[in-house]
């Protein structure tokens, strides 16, 4: 068994997308190309459930998400 801070960072967004899928969150994904020079971390996710059911576009659809998110990253 592996702990997540002990992943690398390949196998670490691998294992974060399959838990979103598995979930039914939707296909997350998590671009971290300018992370290390400005500490910018992106992520998209699509056919997600939340966005079907909020679809305003002005409304932020899901705070969960974005806690997860924040969380982990």
């Amino acid at each position: 068994n592996v702990q997540l801070n002990e992943m690398p960072l390949t196998a670490f967004l691998g294992f974060f997308r399959e838990y979103f899928v598995f979930h039914g969150w939707g296909l997350l994904d998590i671009d971290v190309t300018r992370a290390r020079e400005t500490g910018i971390v992106t992520a998209s996710l699509e056919d997600s459930i939340f966005a079907e059911i909020i679809r305003d576009e002005e409304e932020f659809s899901d705070p969960m998400i974005a806690g997860i998110l924040a969380g982990m990253l």
